[in-house]
């Protein structure tokens, strides 16, 4: 067996907690947040008009009951949660079974992004905070393909600067 091959990234500090902190040059450290970095992503892939979601299909399904208003949000918006990656099927009166979610999401989650789904006006950008609110760890190389994706931005709630005046005043 060959030993991974490790990439040498010269302006990438390090990771701290869920930021990845990247040499700026003249403009210092900046942070990035790799939560909402991960959202972000999330967002674009979600609502690219040409792109459907890949859905992990479970082993066993999960069930889940629906109210009347639930089920007719379900008859609106059945593309959409298709699209996203849902296979739900009627086995009831008001009982649904999810056999496929999203691959963002756990199969534990299931219930709950359907209902996000169901009940929000706009729920792509709900259900990626959802999706990505429980990633404790992020790996190097994990970080490094959102920072590539993201480096861009000009939100600043995903990328922030330290700039070198700012750091001199950290030690007066």
């Amino acid at each position: 067996t060959r030993a991974p091959t490790f990439i040498e990234h010269p302006d990438v500090i390090g990771l701290y907690e869920n930021y990845l902190l990247v040499h700026g040059n003249e403009k210092g450290i900046i942070w990035v947040d790799l939560q909402k970095a991960q959202e972000r992503v999330l967002i674009q892939s979600l609502t690219a008009h040409q792109l459907e979601c890949r859905s992990q299909v479970l082993l066993l399904p999960i069930p889940v009951n629906l109210s009347k208003q639930d089920q007719l949000a379900l008859k609106e918006k059945e593309k959409l949660v298709q699209n996203l990656g849902f296979s739900i099927e009627m086995s009831g009166k008001d009982q649904f079974l999810i056999s496929a979610v999203p691959s963002c999401l756990d199969a534990s989650d299931a219930s709950q992004g359907l209902l996000l789904v169901l009940t929000q006006d706009d729920p792509i950008p709900t259900m990626a905070a959802f999706a990505v609110r429980g990633k404790k760890r992020f790996m190097l190389q994990e970080a490094l393909a959102l920072w590539h994706q993201v480096k861009e931005s000009p939100d600043r709630s995903v990328l922030t600067t330290t700039g070198p005046h700012e750091i001199k005043n950290f030690f007066r």
